[in-house]
């Protein structure tokens, strides 16, 4: 998701992957909960080949060299996308992995099309010291773990300080003003562009909005897409709109803004007086 700045517990793969044995098949039936290796197993260092599936800046080689240096008979194999609905089009068409990265405001597309098969939570010794490892987030309906939680971050505002005094800015409701029209951005995940519509309307409780409170804010947000530039479906393209100067104000992730400092453009991340919103991600 937008915003996602990841620590990944890698150690936790070949465990995930033992577990696994990888994940739905697209369409059909789920296999059941994956059952976990034996003590044994798990005190071994992994073998034979592991397909990681996940956003680009998480398989980078900072973060993946001191897990293959403790794996170095493991062929880690790598591919990346920049949304769950991304990767649940390419595992439904036939890619094959057996670890995937999700993301909680996101992963419908791939529960919808069983793609993300249950593990068994044995399988990571510390999997109850874990944050949000009691969450109903990050389990399916009948209570299975559907994935590991590895991060999780606020989601707020960004503004162009070039172009907006961040001293002006303190409200969801801010991306809706018309100063601003075509030169904000939403983030296309619909979860997320409901959550901050409803933040921004002054409702409380986001995640859990009654069927008239849903109404309300998809009229609201119907009535204002023409606030917005552009719908932006990943980290990249946030970074893009702001590079090329087509907008000056989004909702997205402080990691994500931190990132554009770090490369220069004059960006500053704000949380919003109603809350941040936040998310899950991590390893399926």
């Amino acid at each position: 998701r937008i915003g996602r700045a990841i620590a990944i517990p890698l150690l936790a793969l070949p465990l995930l992957a033992a577990t696994l044995a990888g994940c739905g098949d697209g369409y059909g039936e789920i296999k059941g909960v994956a059952p976990a290796p034996s003590k044994a197993e798990m005190k071994e260092p992994a073998t034979g080949t592991l397909r990681m599936f996940t956003y680009g800046d998480t398989a980078t080689d900072a973060m993946l060299d001191p897990f293959r240096e403790a794996n170095p008979d493991l062929d880690l194999q790598t591919a990346s996308f920049n949304s769950n609905k991304a990767a649940a089009a390419k595992l439904a068409g036939g890619f094959e992995a057996d670890v995937v990265e999700v993301c909680t405001d996101e992963m419908k597309p791939l529960t919808d099309r069983h793609l993300l098969r249950p593990l068994d939570p044995a399988a990571i010794s510390e999997f109850d010291n874990l944050a949000f490892s009691d969450s109903d987030n990050i389990r399916d309906d009948a209570g299975n773990v559907l994935f590991v939680p590895a991060s999780a971050g606020p989601h707020g505002l960004i503004v162009n300080t070039d172009e907006i005094d961040p001293g002006t800015v303190d409200s969801y409701a801010d991306l809706f003003d018309p100063a601003y029209a075509g030169n904000a951005a939403l983030e296309s995940t619909p979860l997320t562009a409901i959550g901050v519509s409803a933040m921004a309307l002054g409702l409380d409780d986001p995640m859990n909005l009654s069927l008239d409170q849903i109404s309300e804010t998809q009229d609201f947000l119907a009535d204002h897409l023409d606030q917005f530039r552009s719908f932006a479906e990943s980290d990249a393209s946030l970074v893009n709109l702001f590079k090329s100067g087509e907008v000056d104000i989004a909702d997205g992730g402080r990691g994500t803004a931190e990132a554009m400092v770090d490369d220069g453009v004059p960006v500053e991340w704000i949380a919003p007086r109603e809350g941040t919103l936040s998310w899950i991600c991590g390893l399926a």
